[in-house]
């Protein structure tokens, strides 16, 4: 016998049915479950709906994910080129984040219950989600990627930063983040050592 669902999951089933995927569909993404997944030239894109552990019977609780896979990173790293991700694939291939780190009008975790007038959500992420497709659709490779204004969410990245300018031969712009790591690491042995970063990376000493 199936769970019964409650009242707010039903909202948030009938949220994602009716207000999502039309939009995302439209703009080339496929679901799968709570995924939507895009390539764009060498960019696999996940846009993902994430519920939380806190929700409950009387309110529902979820996140909205975005994650990048570059091509350029999967073949660096020997890791599969794939059109159907997880956000936490993302991880290892390039990055993963919440949605309100882009637009910070937004919170960081949505509520669904019986005293909200679900429509006034529908209507708010329906004007996010034309927006962020758009700007989704300009990310197509790594060069694309740090050129684009969610580059700076690799703040605190830099390690992520060196491998993304050495495989856009910027030795330049890998000195600049290694910089950043020799001060973050000033205090551990090994970390703090510039020929342990060119190792890493595979960057020729001058």
């Amino acid at each position: 016998m199936s769970k019964q669902k409650s009242p707010n999951q039903i909202a948030f089933d009938d949220f994602i049915k009716t207000t999502i995927s039309p939009l995302l569909k439209k703009s080339g993404y496929k679901k799968s479950g709570f995924n939507f997944n895009l390539r764009n030239e060498k960019v696999s894109i996940v846009i993902n709906f994430q519920s939380s552990s806190g929700s409950s019977w009387s309110e529902k609780l979820f996140y909205i994910n975005i994650g990048f896979s570059f091509d350029e990173i999967c073949l660096h790293k020997g890791y599969e080129i794939s059109s159907k991700l997880k956000e936490s694939d993302c991880q290892l291939s390039g990055i993963s984040f919440r949605i309100n780190e882009v637009y910070s009008q937004l919170p960081a975790c949505f509520r669904i219950f019986e005293a909200v007038n679900t429509e006034q959500l529908k209507v708010d992420l329906a004007e996010t989600f034309s927006d962020l497709v758009n700007k989704l659709a300009l990310i197509t490779d790594l060069a694309s990627y740090q050129k684009h204004d969610w580059f700076d969410l690799l703040v605190d990245r830099p390690g992520l930063k060196v491998l993304i300018c050495v495989l856009l031969n910027n030795r330049q712009g890998a000195e600049e983040q290694i910089d950043k790591l020799l001060i973050r690491f000033a205090d551990r042995e090994k970390l703090n050592q510039r020929d342990h970063w060119y190792k890493k990376y595979d960057i020729q000493p001058h």
